[in-house]
């Protein structure tokens, strides 16, 4: 069962990142991005690492209906996602999300079509959208939802939620679990305790297929009291655990479970004495029996709970939620646990605020945490917040938005000099439209540029800056054209102000964007991206600025290849430039691709894959020479575990160069690189780790130095 506090519940949270110069590291919280009306709620995040996380909830659309959000962190900042609703649907919300990976994320809610009853949701992220999944529902089940989901590959995840049936002329409400097996989602037995008149599963944590904990708590009619519920999953059933409730409570309910070994669980939630004072509740699970652990509770609070946990060790967990005073006004609240003890940590209150809480709070590292909640800021308006745990403090900083946005997002940065660069991306206007977004740092502080948008633009969006002085940049990206066609978009700052340019799109195309750019003149500049074609296949697309005018080079594209696409540009003179991404060959199998620029046309490379490598791609390239360059992504060996992937390119050809893989790593991946010398690059990008090591399951950042 849940709690309402104040006017905190039903208001969203957003996210922290780290950001990096070549002269420091800053840490940072940033404004994540708000639907088109101020009331939007993020209920719960799932991070993979410091670079990637999942938020889910739900907001009201301007038609009035409730319906369901979902926003990613890129390392860089938030941006929405498209997320279906069932046909019909007048009220949908996800509560839950667990990530396996940046492209396999399990969101589970409710949806409610006309004047029907309640009915389970699940939808799946595949890195590139989210789809509608069919779950089933308790057959006269007067309304049903699941409000927690915990994934431990993309082919196994447990959901758990509640349904609601009449028993003899009452209603009552009892436990829901359903599985996920890679292809359906079929219902489980629960059990219920023996006399409850009502039950409820709110949070569940998997650390394999054969081994769950679910949480929450179930009502006794007879005996007026509301106790903490616990069930285990052994890999065939579900079973009720003996969960004990503190001395003298009338209402104790668990709705957040982290677990990092089937023999170490953390649960928290609240519980109420008889004099109504809600106070903050944990229960540990050591592989034998739950037990009650103290937990600290804000001086001066009349009400405190804790709503979320996130473990990376037995000795090592974050709680959140929120703690109200003698006025009422709800704030955030945390708590860190070090094996012995749970202690009270400091989480700042946002400017303005005038009412706060945190729902969710992933880590992926003891010192990286991500919590989400939301705030009331000055004018009454519902907005997400973010916190980020550096392993010292947790903290929030705003970034500038434009005035009236209800999201705002950069997506790449280019800096000339410690005092001087120009940060390209988008934001959503008071009117909801998407626009283009550029701000620019001048070595104290970042502030707004304006940045213009093409005539009649649906949608606007810069995805790729590159200058080569502090008066000279340029940014490519897309837009959605009147007749909602997506067309490729490019800007120029002058050291004034930006302006559109004109850029040329292949005819026929369906969709076209420029996703890199790389300039080393003012007058020359590179652009790689991908559009689709009249027949709708996916191909390599790249355009070349001459200082006056953008047009279109011809790409070749590998023969039988299914899709190409472009991913990232380096040029060191204007006659030579590598780019490299990825395409799908005529047996479907994911691949390298290079191609290089000689100053007349562009031709494919010979790019090779590692041998039994299922999938390979390339992310990023950097080169100090025609004849020097390095590019990073990774692949899938033959037994399904994702490894680094490097390629070393010497002026005549691509070789593969051997990159280590963290000791027990169970995936690992690299995303960017740069290159001072031809011996001299950095690479960085994340790992996913085995219990024991460093954690349990806990994906950590990754860095590599060639020197």
């Amino acid at each position: 069962m849940a709690i309402c506090i104040g006017s905190v519940a039903g208001t969203s949270l957003g996210f922290v990142a780290a950001q990096a110069s070549t002269d420091a590291i800053v840490r940072f919280i940033q404004r994540t991005p708000n639907p088109t009306t101020p009331n939007g709620s993020f209920n719960t995040v799932s991070c993979i690492s410091t670079t990637s996380c999942e938020a889910v909830g739900s907001n009201v659309n301007k038609q009035g209906a409730t319906v369901t959000l979902a926003a990613v962190w890129n390392g860089t900042d938030w941006a929405r996602q498209a997320t279906p609703e069932p046909s019909g649907t007048i009220d949908g919300q996800l509560s839950s999300v667990s990530c396996v990976s940046a492209t396999s994320c399990e969101a589970v809610g409710l949806y409610v079509k006309g004047s029907g009853p309640a009915l389970t949701l699940a939808e799946l992220w595949n890195g590139a959208s989210w789809t509608i999944q069919t779950t089933p529902n308790p057959s006269r089940a007067i309304s049903s939802s699941l409000d927690s989901v915990s994934c431990v590959s993309g082919t196994s995840c447990e959901a758990v939620g509640i349904y609601l049936k009449h028993v003899k002329g009452s209603l009552v409400q009892v436990t829901l679990a359903e599985m996920w097996n890679g292809t359906a989602w079929a219902r489980q037995v629960t059990p219920n305790p023996t006399g409850a008149t009502d039950s409820s599963l709110d949070g569940v944590s998997c650390v394999s297929t054969t081994s769950c904990e679910a949480v929450g708590d179930s009502y006794t009619k007879s005996s007026n009291v509301t106790v903490t519920l616990a069930e285990v999953w052994n890999g065939t059933a579900w079973g009720v655990q003996v969960t004990p409730s503190p001395s003298g409570a009338i209402y104790s309910s668990i709705s957040g479970v982290s677990c990092v070994s089937a023999g170490s669980c953390e649960a928290v939630g609240y519980s109420t004495d008889s004099s109504g004072v809600a106070v903050t509740l944990a229960e540990v699970w050591n592989g034998a029996a739950w037990g009650v652990q103290v937990t600290p509770n804000p001086p001066g609070a009349d009400t405190s709970l804790l709503s979320g946990v996130s473990c990376v060790r037995p000795t090592s967990c974050e709680a959140v939620g929120l703690h109200a005073k003698g006025s009422g006004v709800a704030v955030t609240l945390a708590e860190v646990w070090n094996g012995t003890a749970w202690s009270i940590q400091t989480t700042p209150k946002p400017t303005g605020a005038t009412a706060s809480g945190l729902s969710s709070v992933s880590c992926v590292s003891r010192t990286n945490c991500t919590a989400v909640g939301s705030y009331f800021n000055s004018s009454g308006l519902s907005v997400s917040l973010g916190e980020v745990w550096n392993g010292t403090s947790w903290g929030v900083q705003a970034t500038p938005n434009p005035a009236g946005a209800d999201t705002s997002s950069l997506h790449s940065v280019s800096c000339v000099s410690a005092g001087s660069c120009e940060a390209a991306g988008s934001y959503t206007d008071s009117s909801g439209v998407e626009v283009t977004l550029g701000e620019v740092w001048n070595g104290t502080a970042w502030g707004l540029q304006a940045t213009p948008n093409p005539p009649g633009a649906d949608t606007s969006n810069l995805h790729s800056v590159s200058c080569v002085s502090a008066a000279s940049c340029e940014a490519v990206g897309s837009y959605t054209d009147s007749s909602g066609v997506e067309v490729t978009l490019g800007e120029v700052w002058n050291g004034t102000a930006w302006s559109v340019q004109t850029t040329s799109d292949v005819a026929g195309a369906t969709a076209s964007g420029l996703s890199s750019v790389s300039c080393v003149s003012a007058g020359s500049c590179e652009a790689v991206g991908s559009y689709t074609d009249s027949s709708g296949v996916e191909v390599t697309l790249g355009e070349v600025w001459n200082g006056t005018s953008w047009s279109i080079q011809t790409t070749p594209n590998a023969a039988g290849a299914e899709t190409s696409s472009l991913h990232s540009v380096s040029c060191v003179s204007a006659g030579s430039c590598e780019a490299v991404g990825s395409y799908t060959d005529s047996s479907g199998v994911e691949v390298t691709l290079g191609e290089v620029w000689n100053g007349t046309s562009w031709s494919i490379q010979t790019t090779p894959n590692a041998a039994g490598a299922d999938t390979s791609s390339l992310h990023s390239v950097s080169c100090v020479s025609a004849g020097s360059c390095e590019a990073v992504g990774s692949y899938t060996d033959s037994s399904g575990v994702e490894v680094t992937l490097g390629e070393v390119w010497n002026g005549t050809s691509w070789a593969t160069k051997v990159t280590p893989n963290p000791p027990g790593a169970t995936a690992s991946g690299l995303s960017s690189v740069s290159c001072v010398g031809a011996g001299s690059c950095e690479a960085v990008g994340s790992y996913t780790n085995i219990p024991g090591v460093s954690g349990a399951g806990v994906t950590v950042t990754l860095a590599m130095a060639n020197n």
